[in-house]
């Protein structure tokens, strides 16, 4: 009786997962589409937002059942240096009292260290200005809750939508969707990792893993290892990469398709961030009784000055499981606490005040001249605490003529603005311009990577007929290229305002 019951769940988890691989399936049925969302309940008002300040917790969805929940789409409004990472959240099945799904919400969605960068796989889509899309099926008998929680010290806003339906009757074969979040800071001297230990019946589908490497070189020579049903090593791998179905240490870049990927890649540089996902949609692992999911932390280095291939290393990982099962769940370890799971700039980065922080608006900005690729946000942990949120918006232009058009509507009303841009060794020159006026122009170009002194531009004609732009207009004979980097726009009031 038992085989055939984990038989039943297996078939139903398949069944339910088949849609997330194939996409749409017309089969008509009797349930009916609901929504919890933030949308304002005047019809005449846009405020849509729900406020979330600091240490409080807000119900986004409480659902009853039996339903799905098959789209959750966010977005949150926030100034603060690593809010993704701040911001945690959580579902409850049930009535259950401790969660089924906890995760800093950017951990969640696929985006370590609270990183926004562009993806899309079977189950995350993560779209322009931080649109966040899931579409883990996600069944429930009785009822589902969704939360949000402020460990940040700044109010947020939070925009959402959980799209579900409602059913006539459950279905006792499908399994509950589980996500949680682990991190290594630094892994364990002389044993493994233990990203998850799930006991009750279930199927394992998959996790994204974030590393930041404290050292340079290759850090992903561990092996993964599933533990099931109590019967000791069943499944061995031969190498990280390995396991996110890539190869030779990810050395072509970014990418992300529909089941594996690496939207993220630090390209094994020290300091530097490297997200990885594998989805088991195709090939989920069942357990019976229980799972443990471990991976090795080895690759290369240097001990006494000599090059090392295979050795321990203990660089910052984190990592969210996926997985289906019956409840109940065993209890999951405590969450680490807020300023736990922040890198050492973002505890330290200053913000500052009143300004716009370009790298989070780099999807309302209009390239010319280059992919809209080319303007992207970077960390500049590395190069020092010189920079508002620790982060600038970076423009890899190809060369002259290549320009940023600045939106009119944030501008409106004000006399200028101030630019604080970087300088480097490999940074050109630039004009900003109104139409074909200068109104001021920068050298980037300096030995070392450093903020440039901020330049004020004060506005001579109507933005809407003539918008800001930032063009390269050269460089120095010593720099490398033609790089720009923009750390914050800051308005200039006009006067009485």
């Amino acid at each position: 009786m038992r085989a055939l019951l984990l038989s039943i769940i297996l078939l139903s988890l398949c069944r339910t997962l088949a849609v997330a691989q194939a996409g749409f399936v017309p089969r008509l049925s009797d349930d009916r589409a609901a929504r919890a969302s933030s949308s304002n309940k005047d019809p005449d008002a846009n405020g849509d937002s729900w406020s979330c300040e600091p240490g409080e917790t807000r119900t986004l969805a409480d659902l009853k059942g039996p339903g799905q929940i098959n789209h959750i789409w966010m977005t949150i409004s926030s100034d603060e240096p690593a809010f993704l990472r701040r911001m945690v959240l959580r579902i409850y099945w049930d009535g259950e009292k401790t969660p089924s799904v906890e995760a800093p919400v950017g951990d969640f969605f696929g985006l370590g260290h609270a990183q926004y960068y562009q993806y899309d796989c079977a189950v995350f889509s993560i779209g322009d200005r931080m649109g966040l899309n899931c579409y883990w099926p996600m069944p429930f008998a009785r009822s589902a809750r969704v939360t949000i929680t402020n460990e940040g010290t700044k109010g947020v806003g939070v925009y959402f939508y959980v799209d579900w339906v409602r059913k006539a009757k459950a279905d006792p074969g499908l399994g509950y969707f589980h996500a949680q979040y682990r991190q290594f800071n630094p892994p364990p001297r002389g044993r493994d990792m233990t990203f998850l230990e799930a006991r009750g019946k279930g199927l394992f589908v998959g996790c994204n893993y974030t590393v930041f490497a404290t050292t340079g070189d290759w850090w992903g020579e561990g092996d993964d290892k599933f533990y099931i049903d109590d019967q000791g090593l069943t499944l061995k791998g031969t190498g990280t990469e390995d396991y996110f179905c890539g190869g030779w240490g990810f050395p072509t870049g970014p990418y992300a398709h529909l089941y594996t990927g690496v939207p993220l890649n630090g390209m094994n540089r020290d300091q530097e961030i490297t997200n990885c996902y594998r989805y088991h949609l195709a090939d989920p692992i069942p357990f019976a009784r229980s799972l443990r999911f471990d991976m090795e932390h080895k690759g290369a280095g240097i001990v006494d000055g000599k090059q090392v291939g295979y050795m321990e290393r203990f660089d910052f990982i984190s990592e969210v499981s996926y997985w289906y099962q019956a409840e109940p769940h065993a209890a999951f370890p405590t969450l680490p606490p807020v300023m736990d799971r922040l890198l050492d700039y973002q505890k330290r980065a200053y913000v500052e005040p009143d300004a716009f922080e370009v790298e989070l608006y780099t999807a309302f900005l209009t390239v010319e001249g280059a992919p809209s690729s080319a303007l992207a946000p970077e960390r500049m942990a590395r190069y020092g605490n010189g920079w508002s949120s620790g982060e600038q918006a970076t423009f890899a232009a190809p060369g002259p003529g290549a320009r940023i058009v600045f939106p009119a509507d944030p501008f409106q009303g004000l006399a200028g603005v101030v630019f604080a841009l970087t300088t480097g060794p490999d940074y050109g020159q630039v004009a900003l311009k109104q139409g074909d006026q200068v109104l001021a122009t920068f050298d980037g170009y300096s030995a070392t990577v450093q903020p440039g002194k901020p330049i004020t531009v004060t506005f001579t004609r109507p933005l809407l007929q003539y918008p800001l732009t930032l063009e390269v207009t050269g460089k120095a004979a010593a720099s490398a290229g033609y790089r720009v980097g923009l750390d914050y726009v800051k308005p200039v009031l006009a006067p009485g305002k």
